[in-house]
């Protein structure tokens, strides 16, 4: 893996470990079931993809220099590098908030009240697509209803 400079994460057998520049060596994840899924975004970024099931799952980003990481990964914008993500409020509502990668500052984008409530966001989410800088997202109400979501310039 010679476009990493800093670090580099593999899957040794059932164990994700993530190996330092230094050699130092950290367990990231322990029995996992798959092996990580690495898709090329553009010559400096590498989308890097983890999945143990429904809601179990990673998204990191890597460039030559930096790596950024999710969990919690609802739409990607490869051209403006716009990452939009959820979270639960204190009210177990789902937040969804945008932020530019390599950069944690995030800003709350929509708030879905009106949600179903589901720990397991894929039930929650049933489409997220960026069109240019515009985010449209359908989701599940909480009467089992389509809600139609579309926010423009998320990451502006």
């Amino acid at each position: 893996m010679s476009w990493l400079s800093d670090d580099v994460t593999v899957c040794t057998g059932y164990n994700v470990v993530k190996t330092n520049i230094d050699g130092s060596n950290l367990l990231l994840m322990e029995d996992y079931p798959k092996q990580p899924i690495v898709k090329k975004l553009s010559d400096n970024l590498y989308l890097v993809k983890y999945s143990c099931g429904n809601y179990c799952r990673a998204h990191e980003f890597w460039s030559a220099t930096k790596s950024d990481s999710t969990d919690t990964l609802v739409a990607f914008n490869p051209q403006n590098q716009c990452l939009v993500e959820y979270d639960f409020n204190e009210n177990n509502n789902v937040t969804f908030t945008a932020r530019t990668l390599f950069n944690q500052n995030s800003k709350v984008i929509y708030t879905g009240i009106d949600m179903y409530q589901s720990v397991i966001i894929d039930n929650v989410v049933n489409e997220a697509k960026f069109v240019g800088n515009d985010l449209t997202m359908q989701l599940l109400g909480e009467n089992w209803e389509d809600i139609n979501v579309k926010i423009k310039d998320v990451c502006k």
